[in-house]
């Protein structure tokens, strides 16, 4: 008989994981639809997980409606992809082992083996990432943070073999950081986190490394410390007749479920993405897992309109609904705020968007290393831009912020080049302005004028670890009060009136800051 045509098609694993025998009585089948026929014995010896899962009580072959039939093997579905599930059965199998060489692959073994409780994995694919460390110190650390539990000392030992090798030498200049990326790919599954404290464990003192200070896989406790989360009340309305229903998809299970009675016409009149989906509340049978709104189950009068947000930011959108007037509550983390603002875009709420992003900018603009890492998790690549650029208003090297062990590690990198590429552009006007000041003249009945100390004074401060952007990172009068005070320093400048050379500088006070920060403007970050 042929297969439905919605029926996935599955394939055999390899040998020993291919043929079907009586003591075989489990299916593990892969993410890209691989089938592994295991034997349940090693799996209850090997994981209590899986041990556990085969104390429950199972169907019997009469409650399947053909007690005559051969026994069909259970199939499990698993999250991993036929590669990891091959070489994770093979270590477990009393076979010859493959070779274990690529680390990339070994941190999804050992990931895998840590969720099944598998510790005879766990202890083999540690000890081999030990072992090819010095060859591939970086792959290595990256195969620790993708794993994570139990690998401190893993990505300890290869920081170790970084901290004097060339690519180690190279992480300490954010000039070389494009080197990074083309070694680690895409960076999945490394948190930006991971990679500020591998920075900082490559250019600390030997004695606080001796000294175990500094940790690779988890921040440091103090870092953690952050005001705690005021969660608002949820939302409530006092007019009459409310008419629908409006519940999360994203309940935290039974018991949990939190629905919020509104009002179809003013949902309606915020949004016509709902006001659409109010349209088909008609509709006997939506399809499965879509989002529309459908008749109460339960038989009442209420329409159910569902939504893919949190609870949380459910109340929070129905109570912007219904004041849109008035400004968000004070006490609002970033994190939510992002969150209602993406909300804002998808049910195209254009009234109440204004609002949310004026709450967000007001606090981004104080916080932009947060906001830049909370709009990239989020998928706010403007605002994720707008905080780019103020983050620029001070040094980067060592900020963190607690969101950073969520945000990608790539989406950090491509700050820290960001970063660069205005300090570069910074650094080129303020030389080219540098180089148009004569190095000496003769000023008549006052002697020779050597214009050395403003000219270092000005290098100093084009290569100065302040922030980058002159409207931002410093006021618009500290390269005034650089030069201003470099010349103050010179007796003969100060008792004399040397007009070419004084226009030369008021361009500097006046119009420069301007230029180099027009140029930064031009600099984009990338976010994909």
């Amino acid at each position: 008989m042929a297969s439905p045509p919605n029926t996935p098609q599955t394939t055999d694993a390899s040998h020993p994981f291919k043929r079907p025998s009586a003591d075989i009585i489990i299916i593990l089948r892969s993410c890209d639809l691989v089938d592994f026929h295991v034997h349940s014995f090693i799996l209850t010896e090997a994981s209590p997980f899986f041990s556990g899962m085969f104390e429950l009580p199972q169907p019997s072959q009469a409650d399947s409606g053909t007690p005559d039939a051969a026994p069909a093997p259970p199939v499990i579905d698993m999250a991993e992809d036929a590669e990891t599930l091959d070489l994770l059965l093979r270590l477990l199998y009393p076979i010859v082992k493959p070779p274990l060489e690529e680390p990339k692959l070994l941190a999804r073994v050992l990931k895998a083996a840590t969720k099944y409780e598998m510790a005879w994995p766990v202890t083999v694919v540690s000890e081999r990432l030990l072992a090819i460390t010095s060859s591939n110190a970086l792959q290595v650390w990256a195969a620790a943070c993708q794993a994570r539990t139990g690998l401190e000392g893993v990505a300890r030992q290869a920081a170790l073999v970084l901290r004097v090798s060339g690519i180690g030498v190279n992480l300490l200049e954010v000039e070389t950081l494009a080197q990074l990326k083309d070694c680690l790919e895409d960076m999945f599954g490394i948190s930006a986190g991971d990679y500020l404290r591998l920075k900082q464990f490559l250019r600390a003192a030997q004695s606080d490394i001796d000294a175990g200070r500094l940790t690779l896989l988890s921040p440091q406790p103090e870092a953690m410390t952050h005001p705690p989360l005021i969660s608002p009340s949820p939302f409530s309305t006092d007019l009459p007749s409310p008419d629908v229903s409006c519940r999360s998809l994203r309940q935290r299970g039974l018991g949990s479920e939190q629905s919020f009675k509104a009002h179809s016409l003013i949902l309606s009149m915020r949004s016509p993405v709902l006001k659409a989906r109010l349209g088909l509340v008609s509709d006997p049978l939506p399809a499965l897992g879509d989002a529309n709104s459908k008749k109460n189950p339960s038989g009442g009068t209420l329409a159910v309109l569902e939504f893919d947000e949190e609870p949380e930011i459910v109340s929070l959108l129905l109570k912007v609904c219904y004041n849109d007037q008035e400004d968000l509550p004070v006490d609002l983390e970033l994190t939510p705020i992002a969150e209602l603002l993406r909300a804002c875009g998808k049910y195209q709420m254009i009234r109440i968007e204004d609002l949310v992003r004026a709450a967000w900018n007001k606090i981004a603009i104080s916080r932009p290393l947060e906001a830049f890492f909370v709009a990239i998790c989020q998928g706010l690549d403007d605002c994720a831009r707008a905080a780019a650029k103020n983050v620029l208003s001070g040094p980067i090297p060592d900020a963190y912020t607690p969101v950073m062990e969520s945000a990608p590690a790539l989406a950090y990198h491509r700050l820290l080049v960001y970063y660069d590429a205005c300090r570069a552009v910074r650094k080129e006007r303020l030389v080219a302005f540098k180089n148009r000041i004569p190095s000496s003249f003769y000023v008549h009945d006052r002697g020779r004028f050597f214009s050395d100390g403003v000219q270092k004074a000005i290098h100093e401060f084009a290569e100065g670890t302040h922030g980058v952007a002159p409207h931002m990172g410093y006021p618009k009068h500290a390269l005034p009060n650089v030069l201003t005070n470099a010349m103050s320093t010179n007796s003969t400048l100060r008792r004399s009136q040397v007009w070419e050379f004084i226009e030369i500088l008021v361009e500097g006070v006046t119009s420069v800051p301007d230029v180099v920060a027009a140029a930064i403007d031009e600099v984009q970050i990338e976010l994909a």
